[in-house]
């Protein structure tokens, strides 16, 4: 006869261990009075425990597994993506976001496992960071020694 589907043949091991739904245990989950019962109210359901997995079917060989094909280790390439993330937000903007892209495009094709598309982008990231670095370098030194042309910085106001 086949269980029913409204676990009718578990609630009697249910009232028959102790459990009230709703009981006085931690957090309400009923989990205290099935502490240290073991195995043997399964038992009483037609479970059996196993002695080890290979027991698990009888009369069905243990199938050896082919062993795992060795790939040589392929080094990740790095996403560059907190570099990228400091030049936009500390040097400059426009190609900084650029970079964002490049090695958030980086750190997708690593997760889709296409390494060699995720190096390429990789690459153009650290370029576009390198890039971004000396023009906001640029600019800074352009906008303080304007500054200074202008005498923003002088005592004599």
């Amino acid at each position: 006869m086949p269980p029913s589907r409204d676990f009718a043949h578990i609630r009697g091991f249910w009232r028959d261990s102790g459990f009230r739904p709703g009981g006085t245990d931690l957090l309400g989950l009923g989990v205290e009075p099935l502490l240290g019962l073991g195995v043997e109210p399964l038992r009483g359901l037609g479970f059996e425990p196993m002695d080890a997995p290979s027991d698990a079917v009888e009369g069905v060989p243990e199938v050896a597994l082919p062993p795992r094909p060795t790939q040589p280790a392929q080094d990740v390439p790095r996403t560059y993506l907190l570099g990228s993330l400091l030049v936009t937000a500390l040097l400059f903007l426009p190609t900084g976001v650029v970079a964002v892209v490049l090695s958030w495009r980086a750190r997708v094709w690593i997760g889709r496992g296409d390494l060699a598309r995720a190096r390429s982008f990789s690459r153009a990231a650290l370029v576009i960071i390198i890039v971004t670095a000396v023009i906001g370098v640029l600019v800074y030194v352009a906008l303080i020694g304007a500054l200074l042309g202008l005498g923003a910085f002088s005592a004599g106001g």
